[in-house]
């Protein structure tokens, strides 16, 4: 199952029980607004793990990987946490590909907070429902995405 975090305070199992998941998935990247749901994080429990309240369940034991995008629905950054082959958790922001390396230019709001980015990593709701989808069918995000290395540490 997967579940999806809102503003970093509600959380809730992705269903298709009455959207598809690629309605709920639109829907809720659709209502980011900059504010109190200013970020949309998505990421995997197995079935059997009890989420959410089950005797020794632990939501930190399966958050490590995750897609997440932040800003408002028509211009936001999405950003993938994986654990990689050196057994430790990195984060990358996405992009569409491109030749040039280019400054950071345009302002995403990210709920109080600016960040300032290049152009070739905002993306709007449609887009990122796009990755998102890619991300729930396949764990990865699309090959066509460009990937640069956060260092958060």
């Amino acid at each position: 199952m997967f579940i999806i975090k809102v503003g970093g305070r509600s959380s809730m199992e992705l269903t298709d029980s009455f959207r598809s998941y690629e309605q709920q998935l639109r829907h809720g990247i659709g209502l980011l607004d900059g504010g109190e749901r200013s970020s949309y994080l998505l990421f995997h429990v197995p079935d059997d793990a009890g989420w959410p309240d089950a005797p020794g369940f632990n939501v930190g034991d399966y958050d490590g990987d995750y897609l997440q995008c932040a800003g408002t629905a028509g211009a936001m950054v999405i950003e993938v946490r994986r654990l990689e082959a050196d057994g430790r958790h990195h984060q990358y922001a996405l992009g569409r590909p491109t030749s040039a390396t280019s400054a950071p230019s345009v302002e995403v709001d990210l709920g109080g907070v600016s960040l300032m980015v290049s152009a070739n990593e905002v993306f709007d709701a449609d887009e990122a429902v796009r990755i998102f989808l890619h991300y729930f069918e396949s764990r990865s995000v699309p090959d066509t995405c460009a990937l640069r290395e956060l260092d958060l540490h």
